[in-house]
């Protein structure tokens, strides 16, 4: 089945990475893409609204922000072109288009992809401020559009990163899974399962046993003689454990090489030190299914490890668990 994927472009070199990124991710050959970038448009005027659709205004001050918006929507045009033809060169079997949003950035993907779900959607590291904001600020702090959209997007989000290295392509990658007995990070494995990656690509899986928080879930009034803090770190070993093998059989069976590792730690951590040390090509951590009002009031691994990670991260959900 071809991927769909919606890619947020605003014409920096970040949002290029993240195009470039796309030869990495292990696509395939037959998908279809589409590349949308905001105007930078002040909301309180348009309400949303694209102002080429309006009767010109005739009062004079009227007329020149009518002008000025024009010009924001036939530059927003321009840049999603741009990025649609970047797409092309790095996907070339794919079929790609380009689309202009008039919306807040955040309401300009999570729309998008709530009307006609992709099953990815793609963002930089970083955005500038100017066009519509659209990815401002992205990956830091609270509000930024890709926090908001990890948060809330139906679907798989990616954060694409990519050097600019200049190797001969394809060449094997390094992919890093962080699994913890959800159903989200099945998903992740399994997703990495059903791409298609160079010869030779490697993979590891990595389950972080978090001591700290182990002993901190102990109650002492509820815990019988044959209960201690050591024997569940023991447990919580042997399960690791088995979780990282039961995933490396899986991935196995899909022809890829895989090296399972359990670390010790809080997860974000041992994810971030992994990726580093390694180094990883990309990371897969799930989304882990909260709900909207939880993933606003909950911190999560997979929001801290898209934003400080040195490589791509791609953060996968389940379709319509968002």
């Amino acid at each position: 089945m071809a991927c769909k994927i919606l890619i947020g472009y605003d014409g920096t070199e970040f949002s290029n990475q993240a195009i470039a990124d796309l030869s990495h991710a292990g696509l395939g050959v037959d998908g279809e893409a589409v590349v949308v970038t905001a105007a930078d448009l002040w909301p309180a005027i348009t309400d949303g609204v694209d102002p080429r659709t309006r009767a010109e205004p005739t009062e004079p001050m009227a007329r020149t922000a009518y002008t000025l918006l024009s010009a924001a929507m036939a530059e927003a045009e321009s840049t999603a072109k741009q990025g649609a033809e970047r797409v092309r060169a790095t996907l070339p079997t794919w079929k790609v288009t380009s689309e202009v949003s008039t919306q807040s950035p955040t309401k300009a993907l999570i729309a998008l992809a709530e009307k006609s779900p992709p099953d990815l959607i793609v963002v930089g590291p970083r955005g500038r401020s100017a066009v519509a904001q659209f990815f401002a600020k992205v990956i830091r702090g609270a509000g930024s559009v890709a926090q908001q959209v990890i948060r809330y997007a139906p679907c798989s989000v990616r954060i694409g990163r990519h050097s600019g290295e200049q190797t001969s392509w394809p060449r094997p990658l390094n992919i890093l899974i962080g699994v913890d007995g959800s159903s989200e990070s099945a998903a992740a494995v399994q997703c990495v399962a059903m791409r298609s990656w160079p010869v030779g690509t490697k993979v590891r899986v990595v389950a972080a046993l978090d001591q700290f928080a182990m002993s901190m879930m102990v109650v002492p009034n509820l815990m019988t003689p044959e209960m201690s803090t050591d024997t569940l770190l023991v447990d919580g070993r042997l399960w690791a454990r088995q979780a990282v093998d039961r995933c490396a059989v899986e991935l196995n069976e899909a022809g890829l090489k895989v090296e399972p590792v359990v670390g010790e730690g809080d997860p974000k951590h041992v994810l971030l030190r992994e990726a580093e040390d390694w180094p990883a090509d990309c990371v897969f951590v799930g989304a882990h299914g909260m709900s909207r009002f939880e993933r606003v009031l909950l911190g999560s691994v997979s929001a801290a490890v898209a934003e400080r990670a040195h490589c791509s991260v791609e953060i996968v959900r389940h379709p319509g668990s968002g």
